[in-house]
Order: structure tokens, then sequence, then C-alpha cells
């Protein structure tokens, strides 16, 4: 096999684990966003009940229906909710935080189909790669796993860094990128209470530690793999 043919096998293969890598990574956000211990997690840090005025089983109605909602479980996420001094439900949410979130749910949707694209396309061109090369396909698949582990975690350490240096700034860039129609700034916002920007700091982080565990386990898999090819080469 030319030196040639080697490298694009080497190129492949690191692309490949790259995508397997990415797609797990953003597979975590439905993981997230359905999780009732991460909202819980997050509102007892918060204080959220507290701060909306709010029971907790009521806090729970109004978690529940939002997992529903982004889920697809239930066509509307207005709930109706008894805050503190008052005798009648009113609506927790406004009409223009109703309109974005129906702009959430599609940049949710968005998510989910990148990540299994991205983990069917890497795993398809594993497994086809994997049938052309046969033996050859393991030594690829060790330095694909080595370069494409190591590509992704130079990529996310420094966004997460410059990210956490600047979290409002890129907040609202991402908001802007995502939401152009610009129909996320609220004031006076039950929604923002319940989900401020410290939640979704801490989502960041868990999506981000997910990606990061796995390329950690290609890179040392791939390294590991390297030591007993190169071993099993010697004894023969």
């Amino acid at each position: 096999m030319t030196a040639t043919k080697k490298k694009w096998h080497t190129v492949l293969t690191s692309i490949s684990c790259l995508f397997v890598i990415v797609g797990l990574m953003l597979m975590t956000t439905d993981f997230v966003v359905q999780s009732r211990a991460f909202y819980n997690w997050q509102f007892n840090k918060n204080d959220t009940a507290f701060e909306l005025g709010l029971s907790e089983e009521q806090l729970r109605e109004v978690r529940d229906q939002l997992r529903d909602y982004f889920a697809g479980r239930s066509d509307t996420l207005q709930i109706y909710v008894i805050f503190d001094g008052d005798t009648e439900p009113t609506p927790f949410y406004t009409e223009d935080e109703l309109c974005h979130m129906r702009d959430v749910k599609e940049v949710f949707l968005g998510f989910r189909i990148t990540a299994w694209s991205l983990l069917m396309v890497g795993l398809l061109t594993l497994i086809i790669l994997g049938i052309f090369l046969r033996r050859r396909f393991v030594r690829a698949l060790t330095s694909g796993a080595i370069i494409g582990g190591i590509t992704f975690l130079t990529i996310i350490i420094s966004m997460a860094l410059l990210i956490l240096a600047t979290w409002e700034r890129s907040f609202e860039i991402f908001h802007y990128i995502f939401f152009p129609q610009g129909n996320w700034q609220f004031s006076n916002s039950n929604m923002i209470d319940m989900l401020p920007y410290t939640l979704f700091m801490d989502a960041a982080l868990i999506i981000a530690g997910v990606g990061i565990g796995v390329a950690v386990i290609f890179v040392v898999a791939g390294i590991v793999s390297k030591i007993f090819l190169k071993k099993s080469e010697y004894n023969s």
C-alpha cells in the first residue's frame, strides 16, 4: 500500500472519529433537556420556587410541561399557575416567551438531527473502511482515534476557555446566531427566573464534559492499541 493511500485512510478515520465524538456530545443536549435531576439541581441551587413565588409542586408541573414540550409529547408549552398572593391561575409564559420557545424547540431539533447525522456518517464510514481495509483497518483506526480525539480536545478546550472568559457576551452571540429574529430578550420574565444564565452555563459544561470524556477515551484507546501493535510487530 502506498504512503498516499495510508495517509487518506488515516484522514478518513480521523474525520469519522471526530464526527462520532461530536455526535455523541450533541446527543447529550437531549439528555440535559429531558433530565429531571438536572432541573431539580438547578432549582435547588437557585432557590427557583422562592424566586418565582411558586410552590415546589407547581414548579415541578412547569418543569414537566417544559420537558414534554421539547420531547414532542405536548403541543403546547403554556401552563397556568397560582403565584404567591394570587387567588386565580395565571399563565406562566408571555406570548413573546412562547414564540421564543417555539424557536428554541426548532434549534433543539436541529441539534438532534445534526447529532444523529454525524454519528451515522462517522460509524458508516468506519464500517465501510473496515470492510475494505480488513487487517489494515486496525492501524488506520488507531491513528484516526488519536488524531480525531486530539483535534476535538484542542477545539473544544479552546472554545470553552474563550466562552467561560466571556460568558455573557458568548451567550448573546449564540442567541444572535440561532435567533436572528431577536425575540429572546425579556424583562420581568418568569422564564428567565426559571432558566437563568447559570443554568445554561452548567448545561454547556455537562455537554462539553461528555465530549471531552469521549475524546479522551478515543485517544487513550488509540495509544494503547498502537502500543500493542508495535509489541506484536516486534515479537513477530
